[in-house]
């Protein structure tokens, strides 16, 4: 009886032991098909998600519409010829009416009216969202369009125009839109999808001299782009990253590197195989655009790729084949030949991937004229400038590709932009504008008023005598004006007339003619900001500290900026790695370096900055202080080459946020936001210790001159004369220094 309850018991057991082997045998077996298909699914979801708001793109204030006619026209970047999926446009804008009468706004989409509205209330929502044509666009951008009229109609036609009624459109107005990462092919195509902020990857750890080049290069070349470039790190064990917005596919968190990176807020690498996993699911804090294929960076995502895909395999032995079709689209950086330039995909993403040594040649690529022709997925690159402009006279044309045509209601401007650093070279700066325009007759006899700006500052003005024919217009170009990009900008106005509303007032063409053009000079004297940026232009040297090599996160983007304002050309420049004081050879800008022969008027110790004029006097000095840093133009002893000498402040690199101009002066300090004040120490300085002028003429006696009275009267007088001429002149000089000083003080 007991054996027989013996055998029942045992049979049992060994029944639910294979039971239970079985289930857990069909349990792995599924868990090992969930990774797999999840692996499938991830390499073929190639989908990138995008938002391009105004605001991004540096439209930080509403833009607002009132008048009669007043228009207005958004480039919004999209990947060129690439199909969009469900784009949409989400308009936020808000009007007033204050005087009432008859207001319309229009949309306009690539041309197209997609919205025409009119409004009755005194205020209100203009807002709307508009679905997008999903073609493929050539040019790289979705035009949007925005017009409002206002009209007050008053009997006999008195002043109809209205300051009341007006449209603002929010910074936040944005363009939602998707596209196929498959569907970029070129390097061209890839640097269209590029956001307004751009990740530019480099490896951890020090860098060596040839990858830090080629970093401060691109990243300045993204920065003449009218890009915001974050220097991004590849994560390394121990680095701290954010969770919130991983998403990791639900089949793939049996494996321990995604399972990780499964919650919400701060995390700690634990592995290599973790940083394979965010490499392959591209989380917001590293989906890199430009990467710097060095031999350091290909090693390190190659093991923390091999890491991950151990694991996988550990978890399904049959998933070799999708884990490796998963890296050939998301994971792989493929540009290992000298000089090369690359298009791969990192974390489903497109990725210009450039080599070591390709720096300056990519960065020329880059430039606006030579980007369109990277029509390929890879290229070799041995050397790429832009042609520097020979000769003392540049067409206008040369500089925008094309004249300009308006159609004048009441004004209309035109602009072309001037890079001293791309464009020109040798040291010469713009001297003087000369503009052939035209604009046809009116309705009145009003003629039309044609301005002429040179980066804001108003140079000259006249009134057209509007027959359709060429009329020259000539302005110079002051000193204070240059800046290292330069925008030249003609604003055309018209009365407009309705013939005491018999007629509908009507637009008249103008134009700026294709044989306008600039006329170059030397560069004024580099005694300030304003005559040492054109110098730096062409070949300049940069002086870098050693030890930034081991800290390029936080010292490639003060290079980048610094020589961003300082008009540094990303294709002629060269980077000097010093570990004492230099004496440079050429125009210069030195990062935290001494300079031999430079001058004292700036002394940092530690927290603590001391500022002084030429003549010694201390006019700052206040220690404590974080976050700043100072740069100053220098022209060193006689014979040497000027140049900007940056120093930091404290312990800590000063990261600057935005892009800034060093625009007068000679001396800056700088804030995370860019110039805090400038400050001009090259002002007269009245040595009060050294003998005047004035006592020097106070000495003489006038019975010196009893003996030449005598014997030569006439000449007696012509001396006199001139002692008293010279007195003069002395002394309106000297009250004119201490008038200066006493200024400054």
């Amino acid at each position: 009886m007991r054996t027989s309850t013996f055998r029942q018991r045992l049979v049992s057991s060994i029944s639910a032991l294979a039971a239970g082997l079985v289930v857990a045998s069909t349990a792995g077996a599924a868990w090992a098909a969930e990774v797999a298909d999840a692996l499938d699914a991830l390499s073929r979801d190639t989908v990138v998600s995008e938002r391009v708001s105004l605001k991004a793109l540096g439209i930080t204030t509403p833009i607002s519409l009132a008048g009669i006619d007043a228009r207005y026209d958004v480039y919004l970047p999209i990947p060129a010829d690439v199909p969009l999926q469900s784009p949409n446009l989400s308009l936020d804008a808000r009007y007033l009416r204050g005087d009432g009468g008859r207001t319309t706004f229009v949309v306009y989409l690539d041309g197209s009216a997609v919205s025409a509205r009119s409004f009755r209330s005194d205020e209100g929502n203009a807002g709307l969202d508009i679905g997008v044509d999903s073609a493929a666009r050539p040019g790289g951008f979705v035009r949007l369009g925005l017009a409002w009229s206002s009209s007050v109609a008053r009997e006999l036609c008195e002043e109809a125009r209205t300051i009341g009624d007006i449209l603002e459109v929010s910074p936040d107005t944005y363009l939602d839109y998707s596209y196929d990462a498959s569907a970029v092919t070129t390097i061209s195509s890839a640097w269209t999808a590029l956001r307004q902020d751009v990740s530019l990857l480099i490896a951890n750890g020090t860098l060596d001299r040839r990858s830090y080049d080629t970093a401060w290069r691109l990243g300045l070349a993204l920065e003449r782009a009218g890009k915001r470039v974050q220097i991004t790190k590849l994560p390394a064990v121990g680095d701290t990253i954010d969770l919130n917005g991983i998403v990791v596919p639900q089949g793939l968190r049996t494996v321990p590197a995604f399972a990780a990176l499964v919650g919400e807020g701060r995390h700690t690498i634990a592995s290599e195989a973790e940083i394979g996993a965010l490499l392959l699911l591209g989380p917001p804090s590293l989906r890199p655009r430009v990467a710097v294929s060095d031999d350091a960076l290909s090693s390190q995502i190659k093991t923390a790729i091999d890491a991950l895909g151990s694991q996988v395999l550990q978890v399904d032995p049959e998933a070799q084949e999708g884990f490796s079709a998963l890296i050939r689209s998301r994971g792989k950086l493929e540009a290992d030949q000298a000089h090369e330039v690359a298009l791969s995909h990192l974390s489903g993403r497109p990725v210009i991937v450039v080599e070591p040594d390709a720096g300056a040649a990519a960065a020329g690529l880059f430039d606006t004229l030579w980007r369109a022709t990277a029509q390929a997925q890879r290229l070799i690159v041995n050397q790429v400038q832009p042609p520097v402009i020979g000769g003392n006279i540049v067409p206008l044309g040369d500089l925008t590709g094309a004249a300009g045509n308006i159609d004048l209601l009441d004004r209309g401007q035109w602009s072309a932009s001037i890079d001293l650093a791309s464009a020109l070279a040798d040291g010469k700066v713009p001297d003087e504008i000369n503009l052939q325009v035209s604009a046809a007759p009116g309705a009145t006899d009003t003629r039309p008023v044609v301005s002429v700006f040179f980066n804001d500052y108003l140079l000259g003005a006249s009134r057209l005598d509007a027959h359709g024919q060429p009329e020259r217009i000539k302005v110079r170009v002051p000193d204070y004006a240059l800046l290292p990009r330069n925008v030249v900008r003609v604003d055309f106005r018209r009365q407009p007339s309705s013939n005491h509303c018999r007629e509908t007032p009507s637009s008249f063409p103008a134009a700026v003619l294709p044989d306008s053009y600039l006329t170059l000079g030397p560069a004024p004297a580099a005694r300030d900001f304003v005559g040492l940026l054109p110098r730096l232009s062409g070949g300049a040297s940069l002086f870098v500290p050693e030890q930034w090599l081991s800290r390029p996160a936080e010292t490639l983007s003060t290079i980048i900026h610094i020589a961003d304002a300082g008009g540094v050309s990303p294709e002629r420049a060269r980077i000097e790695f010093a570990a004492a004081a230099v004496t440079p050879t050429e125009p210069f800008i030195a990062f935290d370096t001494a300079v031999k022969g430079s001058s004292d008027i700036v002394q940092v110790d530690g927290d603590r900055l001391i500022l002084s004029d030429r003549g010694g006097r201390v006019f700052y000095d206040v220690a404590g202080l974080r976050d700043v840093a100072v740069v100053r133009s220098a022209t060193g002893v006689a014979g040497s080459p000027p140049g900007l000498i940056y120093q930091s402040i404290g312990q800590q690199t000063l990261q600057v946020a935005e892009p800034f101009r060093l625009s007068r002066g000679n001396l800056a300090v700088l804030g995370p936001r860019g110039v805090l004040v400038h400050v001009d120490t090259n002002a007269p300085v009245v040595d009060k210790d050294a003998a005047s002028p004035l006592d020097t003429i106070a000495q003489f006696k006038p019975e010196d001159l009893t003996g030449v009275a005598r014997e030569r009267p006439a000449l007696f007088w012509g001396v006199l004369g001139v002692v008293v001429a010279l007195f003069l002149i002395v002394l309106l000089r000297a009250r004119r220094a201490r008038r200066r000083s006493d200024q400054r003080q």
